[in-house]
């Protein structure tokens, strides 16, 4: 195709426009506010969870596993494997506790007094003591009804053992009687009967105990 000329003979370049069509406007851009009651509110939630988390951790730092009783331990009586357990608590201000890897030591010691199933084990609570003591001897009876307290005597109760007489001996008389502390109480296999066992002096354990065998004890419960 000829290039055009001008006047003094020049070729003149030929510019291609661009073809003119519709203009699509720009994207505006808007920064989304944020409401400060919103902005308040998240404040808050992270400082909750901080203080949560805070409650949780001293939680878990004050805990402690200490003992506590499965059974009934009678004052007076041997502390078993089995009356023996553990928990997990807080700080208790005031009461008195043990630690649960205490349990092996407390195995085989006597309760000084009466423990009750699900307390948790007080300190000082068991001696190393076991009957009978020194110049003490122990004494089994088994005691049909009539001749013993119902359901009031426990380990640790001083009682008086009543000689009952014989089927020929008079009944005039004051009778005979021995002091005695209760060590151990149970049921009989009778279902009836109740079975002591009973520290005396050791001078007077022979004739007490041949008193039982011939059902001619009874026994009085004493003031504490």
């Amino acid at each position: 195709m000829p290039t055009p000329t001008g006047a003094t003979g020049t070729a003149t370049p030929v510019v291609n426009e661009p073809v003119s069509g519709p203009r699509h406007p720009q994207p505006v851009v808007t920064r989304a506010r944020v409401r400060p009651r919103w902005l308040l509110a998240g404040v808050i939630a992270i400082v909750l969870g901080a203080l949560l988390a805070w409650f949780v951790v001293q939680a878990m730092q004050t805990q402690h596993h200490v003992i506590v009783l499965r059974q009934d331990v009678p004052r007076g009586s041997v502390i078993t494997a089995e009356a023996l357990g553990q928990t997990t608590v807080g700080t208790i201000q005031g009461v008195s506790v043990v630690p649960a890897e205490q349990i092996p030591q407390l195995v085989g010691k006597t309760a000084r007094i009466d423990l009750a199933k699900g307390a948790l084990m007080p300190a000082d609570a068991t001696t190393e003591e076991q009957a009978p003591a020194e110049g003490k001897s122990l004494v089994g009876l088994m005691l049909s009804p009539g001749k013993v307290v119902s359901g009031a005597i426990v380990p640790g109760s001083a009682v008086r053992l009543i000689a009952l007489p014989g089927d020929s001996a008079s009944t005039s008389g004051e009778p005979k009687t021995f002091q005695g502390t209760v060590v151990s109480v149970a049921s009989a296999a009778d279902g009836v009967s109740t079975l002591l066992n009973v520290e005396v002096p050791s001078g007077v354990a022979p004739q007490v105990q041949l008193l039982a065998a011939q059902d001619r004890i009874a026994v009085v419960q004493d003031a504490a």
